[in-house]
């Protein structure tokens, strides 16, 4: 039995064996390992186990020390006898070189450009400390179209909060109108308010630069502003305890807060403590008043599934006519929220769009890959000119796999040395593209993870250029090269990736017209409204408390030819509650929006009647009593004979007078909403309204002066400004146009980028084919002949790889598309334009470079052969 330990123990442990396998080369591995097992079993019987184990450790560690040595020393040597290749064959061939490096700088420069933008999406509302586990409550209502619509009722927070065990917090937040603050008989519009709960605070990373959360939310003339409102209008960080006049209600300065940072989907600059909602807005405390946005901050192990279903049933439960009609509330996590998209929006949340990551991350792939094709087509191309130095190694004993990571290290230091052209580029660039993109984007070398990220691109683009050309030009055998052999067996592939290449360039083409298509339709589109000098300007101070005598004076002048209002701006309201329609003695439970107007409101915007008659303001009972809806409404409420129909909202019975036609108050990505249109008086909650003027087009200046004289007149905190409406509706399509002509110029540079390559490659083939084109030339070729003989096998190239295109093409533009409620169809002359966009671009590269090789003197070429 010690026998056997002995004979165990004297062979060193397995592991550490194993270890010294991995080290060793192969042909070393053997022998070496046998020779240690010797000095180990001697060490073992003369000095015990101990000094044996550490013995052989030492010889590991020795090992490792000089495997790290020779893999730097000769590695360095390795690549500095590549990078000295690289050099003398871009000297060599500068044409090719400079192709190749300026294709793949301007390829990274651009992949790295949208990655900038791409990551500057994705990090949106990520500063805060916990925002993996918070959550935003949104509803989904399949009848009437909802889809993550984030109005909730104003009870849930509470609800949730003190019922549900997964929530360990939440709040709400309530939109504010715009209002005018005065300090020193100084005065400014702000339209970036909110109320919320104290609670807020408490669930996102926001914090305080002075002042007690508590005591901020204590009193209700109190007011928390930003740091950068402070400074504004005081010219200090801390203004606590200081005197803001607004809407002609004095405030105190109860705290101040750090700005919000840009990447926060949530955009405001004061807040309102929301238990004091009733004295500065009416947004109604309901479950059917869907006009709060509500958050949840969850446990870790929360059930987010079941806890949206627990809303849903306690809605239900309290009787909200939305959620009895159909809704069903879910949990959408934070940091989706930015790039959700959606068009149910108030005006302190700011969104982005996630197609457009999709769209902008394929275009980088589609660019950086093209500038790889690029390289791996002008490296085969030019086999010819490499089979004697391969010839060569291989008969001095280079093996196949010596070659590879010759070439590979050929194309990552060609990737290296076109990555620092690159960041010239993107330096030069960068403030262009963030004024196409309207951000503000940083290339600073200090962030390590983006200095990873480059230095990854830039390896990536080295081994995919290089996979192909390593393992194409390292299979040639020295037998076939000194027999003459020049055959390029490649030319299938390099056909493959040409039609790859104008594949990915058609594609981008396609889409790009599409798109293009998509917002002139938008543009065109008759909204149902005619916004054609048409300005407003905002209901504040007297121009609300005494409107009709502003209206009045404001029709005085022949240069105004009709005055309404709208009590709040139709362009960006989501005021929405649900109503109980009575329909053959059933209650039916529908979603409206409210618009409450003036008498002359249809008739100022040009809206058509469809049946019944407008409001008149010479009929009493107008006032309050009765409404306008809309074709969308009756739709929904399947109401055969509207006309003196009586419904109930809000508590009281209305009846209809009258249908108008379904207008587009909002973006085309939304769909049209159930509106009912009433006629009020002006309250205090009104006052984010607008008065809406139609004005003489041919003297518009002359009215705005006069409008300016008449606001002066009537106001005196409040400064004047107007918008014209149709200039209301190009911004919502802001964010449309930035990323429209972002993707123009990067599908501008991918045409570059794929025409480079292009004309490398039919300047090689000229090269290759000067001595027919010699004899074709004596033998009464004509030019024309010869350029189509060079061009021809190239339109075939980019033929084929616009079928190839075309059904990828329809399929992703389809997808743009279905982010849009009314779009465009889609017509196929943008197919065939972008055919011919890219066969003109393919003809007139290899053309030129075909027409020059046509010119050489047939004489020259023989005699040179």
């Amino acid at each position: 039995m010690q026998n056997k330990e002995d004979n165990q123990n004297k062979v060193p442990p397995k592991f550490l064996e194993f270890l010294l396998k991995l080290l060793l080369l192969k042909r070393y591995r053997e022998n070496t390992i046998l020779d240690l097992q010797d000095f180990y079993e001697e060490k073992y019987f003369s000095d015990g186990k101990k000094v044996a184990v550490l013995w052989y450790v030492k010889q590991i560690i020795i090992l490792i020390s000089g495997r790290i040595f020779n893999i730097i020393y000769f590695g360095g040597i390795m690549y500095k006898n590549h990078f000295k290749i690289v050099i003398r064959n871009i000297i060599k061939h500068k044409t090719f070189s400079f192709i190749n490096i300026f294709g793949l700088s301007l390829g990274i420069a651009c992949a790295f450009l949208i990655m900038l933008w791409v990551n500057d999406e994705l990090s949106y509302d990520k500063f805060n400390e916990n925002y993996e586990n918070i959550y935003r409550v949104v509803g989904d209502w399949e009848k009437n179209e909802w889809n993550g619509f984030e109005g909730t009722p104003f009870p849930i927070a509470d609800v949730t909060k003190q019922n549900f065990s997964d929530v360990k917090n939440s709040c709400r937040l309530y939109n504010q109108n715009r209002k005018v603050f005065t300090v020193n008989n100084k005065s400014f519009y702000e339209d970036k308010g909110i109320m919320a709960d104290k609670s807020f605070f408490e669930i996102f990373s926001f914090s305080f630069l002075y002042g007690e959360i508590n005591s901020a939310f204590q009193n209700k003339d109190g007011i928390i502003i930003s740091e950068k409102l402070s400074q504004k209008y005081f010219g200090t960080s801390d203004s606590r305890g200081k005197e803001i006049l607004i809407e002609n209600k004095t405030y105190f300065v109860s705290a101040v807060m750090q700005n919000v940072p840009e990447h926060s989907h949530i955009q405001f600059d004061y807040i309102n403590p929301m238990k004091y909602k009733n004295i500065i807005s009416d947004g109604g405390s309901s479950w059917g008043a869907f006009n709060y946005i509500t958050f949840l901050y969850m446990n870790d192990e929360a059930d987010i599934i079941k806890t949206g279903k627990d809303i849903t049933a306690s809605a239900f439960n309290n009787g909200s006519a939305q959620v009895r009609g159909g809704v069903k509330f879910r949990l959408q996590p934070l940091s989706e929220i930015y790039l959700d998209g959606r068009n149910y929006t108030r005006s302190y949340i700011k969104l982005g769009d996630k197609k457009y990551i999709y769209i902008f991350t394929t275009i980088a792939v589609f660019v950086l890959l093209i500038a790889c094709i690029n390289f791996m087509n002008l490296s085969t191309a030019r086999v010819s000119s490499r089979l004697k130095e391969i010839g060569l190694r291989k008969t001095i004993g280079a093996d196949r796999l010596n070659l590879i990571k010759q070439f590979y290290g050929e194309s990552i230091i060609t990737s290296v040395i076109s990555g620092v052209i690159s960041l010239i580029i993107i330096a030069s660039t960068i403030s262009e593209f963030n004024y196409l993109t309207g951000k503000k984007l940083s290339f600073n070398f200090p962030n390590f993870n983006l200095v990873i990220t480059f230095c990854i691109t830039i390896l990536l683009t080295g081994i995919i250029s290089g996979t192909y050309p390593a393992f194409y030009l390292s299979a040639f055998t020295p037998v076939k090269i000194l027999k003459g052999f020049t055959k390029s067996s490649g030319s299938k592939f390099r056909k493959t990736l040409v039609i790859i290449q104008f594949s990915m360039a058609t594609i981008l083409l396609v889409c790009t017209g599409v798109m293009y298509q998509q917002f002139d339709y938008i543009q065109n589109k008759k909204l149902g409204i005619n916004t054609e000098n048409l300005l407003y300007i905002p209901l504040k101070e007297n121009v609300a408390e005494k409107y009709s005598v502003v209206k009045d004076k404001m029709l005085e002048s022949s240069l105004i030819s009709n005055v309404t209002g709208h009590w709040n701006n139709f362009i960006n309201t989501n005021w929405r509650n649900s109503i109980p329609v009575n329909i053959n003695n059933e209650l039916k439970s529908v979603d409206i929006i409210q618009s409450v107007v003036d008498f002359d409101f249809f008739e100022t915007l040009n809206i058509s009647l469809v049946e019944g008659r407008f409001f008149d303001k010479k009929i009493p009972s107008d006032l309050n009593q009765k409404i306008i809806v809309n074709e969308t409404f009756l739709q929904s409420t399947q109401i055969k004979n509207p006309i003196g129909e009586l419904i109930k909202i809000r508590n009281l019975s209305y009846q209809i007078i009258g249908v108008v036609k379904d207008i587009n108050y909002q973006s085309l990505k939304s769909e049209i909403g159930n509106r009912v249109y009433f006629v009020e008086k002006l309250n205090p909650y009104n006052y984010g309204g607008i008065m809406i003027l139609k004005i003489d087009g041919k003297q518009t200046k002359t009215a705005v002066n006069y409008i300016k004289d008449i606001w002066n007149e009537f106001n005196i905190n409040s400064p004047f400004e107007y918008n014209f409406i149709n200039q209301e509706y190009e911004s919502l399509y802001e964010t449309e146009y930035k990323s429209s002509s972002v993707i123009n110029l990067f599908t501008l540079f991918t045409m570059i980028v794929s025409s480079l390559g292009l004309f490398g490659l039919a300047m090689f083939i000229a090269e290759k084919n000067k001595k027919e084109i010699g004899i074709r030339k004596i033998l009464g070729s004509s030019i024309n002949k010869i350029v189509f003989k060079l061009t021809n096998q190239f339109m075939i190239w980019v033929l084929i790889s616009n079928l190839f295109a075309w059904p990828a093409a329809y399929y992703i533009s389809q997808k743009i598309l279905d982010s849009y409620v009314y779009k465009t169809e889609i017509n196929f002359l943008i197919f065939i334009a972008a055919g011919l966009i890219t066969l003109l671009t393919a003809f007139l590269t290899v053309g030129i470079q075909a027409y020059k090789a046509s010119q050489t003197n047939p004489i020259e070429i023989l005699r040179n052969e």
